[in-house]
């Protein structure tokens, strides 16, 4: 009796086993019209067009990288005009909300089948390291969440999650926005929401003198060291463009911030910390690396984000643009 109670469990655990790799066959062959399988149709497609040219240039960072952005014509959009007129071979693979784990995955993958002559990674000093630390909070988080990515079906029931928490933490952001006067008018709900999770963020991010800014730092050197190396065994050439936080340019922000309930130091409006580790972490790897801080603050007293936002405005996407463009045609990188 034993042994028939075993044996028809061990039948029950295969039969849902091949279930669920059915189903899994089924989803990767686009029987369903899943938001996973509709973005490896994406991105076999962009596969296809990157082929058809000589001299390929991908792109990656986050929200401030992103091509898409109402109202404003974004550093994105205009990067990949540019070398569209050139018949360059471009891609954007930056995605909001994403940090430096994100890139290298990203570049590592498409590297197996692309080889690019360029690679130009955003690194944005005012949230590279809480991504980071986030990511990497226990160990298994960051690599749980990849082996999801790697299933059609586990990200399908992991999209419809992600997207159904967002939604309700949108909901909650939104009524302490309703509830506080002062912060009425911010743009993005997910800043107040994180104003009352990690208050020291401009701290953490800017100053790195916490344990856990300086463990996630460190990761990010090892990583960006990883991508350097990628990039290298393909023969390409790796830039690494240093955005500034909005209260490095000035101090426009600063009551912005208090209101969020944002901690803030007089030695923030001066901290170039985490662009002289950068660049210094640059210099030693014999890595191209380009700081805009300098750019914009050269050209105050225009303000280059957004109101009630730490995004920036037309005139940063602008700026950044041209700056970006100057040092690839200075660097002869085409």
């Amino acid at each position: 009796m034993k042994y028939k109670k075993l044996a028809l469990c061990a039948l029950l655990l295969i039969s849902c086993l091949l279930s669920l790799l059915i189903i899994e066959a089924l989803l990767r062959n686009g029987f369903l019209n899943t938001p996973p399988y509709k973005g490896h149709a994406a991105i076999r497609e962009k596969l296809r067009r990157m082929k058809l040219y000589d001299t390929k240039v991908v792109w990656v960072g986050d929200s401030f990288s992103w091509p898409d952005e109402p109202s404003i014509e974004t550093v994105g959009k205009k990067i990949s005009d540019y070398f569209a007129n050139r018949a360059i071979g471009f891609v954007n693979l930056a995605l909001p909300g994403t940090g430096v784990p994100y890139y290298r995955d990203v570049i590592v993958q498409w590297s197996r089948y692309i080889k690019f002559n360029l690679t130009i990674l955003n690194y944005y000093v005012g949230n590279d390291l809480t991504d980071t630390r986030w990511a990497w909070t226990g160990w298994y988080r960051y690599e749980l969440l990849r082996f999801i990515q790697s299933s059609f079906l586990l990200s399908s029931l992991f999209e419809s999650f992600s997207s159904f928490n967002l939604k309700n933490r949108v909901k909650v952001a939104r009524r302490q926005m309703a509830f506080n006067p002062s912060i009425k008018g911010v743009r993005n709900p997910m800043i107040v929401e994180l104003g009352k999770q990690l208050p020291s963020y401009l701290l953490e991010n800017l100053l790195m003198e916490t344990p856990q800014s300086k463990a996630a730092w460190r990761k990010n050197m090892e990583i960006l060291d990883e991508i350097d190396t990628v990039v290298k065994s393909s023969g390409g050439t790796l830039i690494i463009n240093i955005f500034p936080s909005t209260i490095q340019v000035n101090d426009s922000h600063k009551t912005f911030y208090e209101e969020l309930g944002f901690y803030l130091d007089s030695r923030l409006f001066n901290s170039t910390i985490p662009q002289d580790r950068l660049l210094e972490f640059c210099r030693l790897r014999n890595l191209k690396c380009f700081d805009l801080l300098p750019v914009m603050k050269a050209k105050q007293p225009f303000e280059f984000y957004l109101p009630e936002d730490d995004h920036w405005n037309s005139a940063g996407h602008e700026t950044a643009f041209e700056a970006i463009r100057a040092r690839i045609e200075a660097e002869t990188l085409f």
